[in-house]
């Protein structure tokens, strides 16, 4: 079966790039037409500037948005709990939560939040665990508290996808998560907080992994090494009660991300758009790690994500992941319209 994986993956890109342009949408090499020319319904999307949130940039620039009669604007957000909250507050109609947050979140709040499309899964490197130079701590195994204060970890955001990784990553090396101390400290302030001494370890993510590099830094190893191969990371959200009033903005956000995510089997095109949003430099962008930019929202892989988080005490019992997906319109028989 992991031999057909990848052809499988391929046929349903396939399959979806001719339901789309059926649907009356252009080839995803390139802008569709804006139509009608009516005024174009604004929509806010937190992002935060990671690779993650590289479709939506790419949908917006070229032109996928505002086909589906959308302005879209980017509003930097920390983590997915901020978010939410902005969510909810009506500031934001959509925003990126790690499924992580996304679930404890369906815990509190069963029915509030809803998943309209992937983001963004783990690959080898994508995701590190870093010290600062000449940091005496070489490998997982060194934050094992033996007397004295404990080692602290910079995560984005606490109970999220950066303190349930590095969790799996100390359990395998015989530690606790009681042993150490996670703090909360935004991805750009990392490497600051590292050469201050204020962490001992951060949870990096690109392209602040490649950046942090050239200054010195090492690697503890990857931040995913002890969850399945292609770990779902994040995912595009928004409330119930948005997508309830406003079903033709959810899908339309919904199609011009499924055109991105298609386009972004072209590297370049992700990494040339990623550059337009975050501090590294042009020249280093070609070597930067990538995770991958599905082409569906399946619940298998949530699954496995749910599982890993009753493992380890997040939830006391699974959520039911396939309760929050709003299905696009082209699934037609598959739920939402």
């Amino acid at each position: 079966m992991r031999r057909l994986r990848p052809l499988l993956l391929f046929l349903l890109a396939a399959l979806l790039a001719a339901l789309l342009a059926a649907c009356g949408g252009a080839a995803p090499g390139g802008p569709r037409p804006t139509g009608s020319g009516a005024p174009l319904e604004k929509i806010r999307i937190g992002v935060i500037p990671i690779p993650d949130s590289a479709l939506v940039y790419l949908a917006r620039d070229r032109g996928y948005f505002a086909a589906e009669g959308l302005s879209a604007e980017p509003v930097t957000v920390q983590g997915g709990g901020p978010a939410i909250d902005r969510m909810k507050g009506g500031a934001l109609e959509f925003g990126l939560v790690n499924y992580v947050t996304a679930f404890l979140y369906q815990r509190r709040e069963p029915g509030r939040l809803k998943l309209v499309a992937d983001a963004y899964h783990a690959a080898p490197g994508a995701f590190q665990l870093f010290v600062a130079p000449g940091s005496p701590i070489r490998s997982p195994r060194d934050l094992r508290r033996s007397g004295g204060a404990k080692k602290s970890v910079a995560v984005a955001t606490l109970r999220s996808v950066g303190t349930l990784s590095a969790e799996t990553v100390l359990a395998a090396a015989g530690v606790s998560a009681d042993d150490v101390a996670f703090k909360e400290i935004p991805l750009p302030d990392m490497p600051a907080a590292l050469a201050a001494h204020a962490v001992d370890v951060a949870w990096m993510t690109e392209p602040f992994i490649t950046a942090y590099r050239r200054q010195g830094g090492r690697s503890l190893g990857d931040a995913m090494a002890n969850v399945p191969a292609g770990w779902p990371i994040a995912g595009w959200a928004t409330t119930a009660s948005y997508a309830a009033a406003h079903p033709r903005a959810v899908a339309g956000f919904q199609r011009a991300m499924a055109h991105a995510q298609l386009d972004a089997r072209d590297r370049n095109l992700v990494t040339g758009v990623l550059g337009t949003y975050t501090k590294i430099p042009r020249e280093v962008l070609p070597t930067i790690t990538l995770g991958s930019f599905p082409a569906a929202l399946e619940p298998e892989g949530l699954r496995s994500v749910v599982d890993t988080m009753v493992r380890f005490g997040y939830l006391p019992a699974p959520v039911r992941a396939e309760d929050m997906i709003v299905r696009p319109a082209w699934e037609s028989g598959k739920g939402n319209p």
